[in-house]
């Protein structure tokens, strides 16, 4: 089928495409959630997070996403709204998303305006925006994950007591980024809403 290309090879993208096919006026995208490599021992082997990116749509056109397979562990799909985009940047829930937990898949619809569109579990914190934050407040470097991507650190005040405050640290926690941005904002209590501009 041609269109319709499905990527998640980018910062945080997670996403395995099983098969499209066109039924009627719509075109159907079936998907899964890539596994974690959770070792054996692990009782609760959750499988939320996903983002990917969606290029070569016919607009106008309805294209119903599925995503098979879903883990319901703690409720965590009661009342999902997909969040989606156009641009990556600015991000809105998808009112036609529905959750069946008996057949394990979630389901939304769309009548696209643009030929490109990102979908994710949680609007993610991209790493560029982790760099800028990083430079706002002249964070150092703890180490290096690989060449790409640095372990910012900042360490504030002084005493016998520490409090460690990490975000990030898995793949699917990307949306932990956007609560420390806002911890920083008051810790730092700076005048500008806008951390980054």
């Amino acid at each position: 089928m041609n269109g319709y290309r499905i990527s998640s090879n980018f910062d945080s993208g997670n996403i395995k495409e099983l098969k499209k096919y066109k039924k009627e006026d719509q075109t159907i995208i079936e998907l899964e959630i890539k596994k974690d490599p959770y070792p054996p021992s692990v009782k609760y082997k959750y499988k939320y997070w996903f983002y990917f990116k969606i290029d070569d749509l016919e607009t106008n056109k309805k294209c119903v996403f599925i995503i098979k397979h879903i883990n319901n562990i703690d409720g965590d799909w009661n009342g999902f709204q997909v969040p989606s985009s156009h641009n990556n940047i600015e991000w809105f829930r998808n009112h036609e998303t529905h959750i069946d937990l008996n057949k394990k898949i979630i389901t939304w619809t769309i009548q696209p305006k643009h030929k490109t569109m990102w979908f994710a579990y949680y609007p993610p914190y991209s790493f560029e925006r982790c760099k800028v934050l990083a430079k706002k407040y002249k964070c150092n470097i703890l180490g290096n994950i690989d060449k790409k991507h640095p372990i910012y650190y900042l360490k504030k005040g002084t005493g016998n007591k520490h409090v460690w405050i990490i975000a990030r640290q898995h793949p699917g926690e990307t949306c932990g980024s956007w609560m420390l941005e806002g911890f920083l904002h008051k810790l730092f209590k700076l005048k500008n809403k806008d951390i980054l501009s």
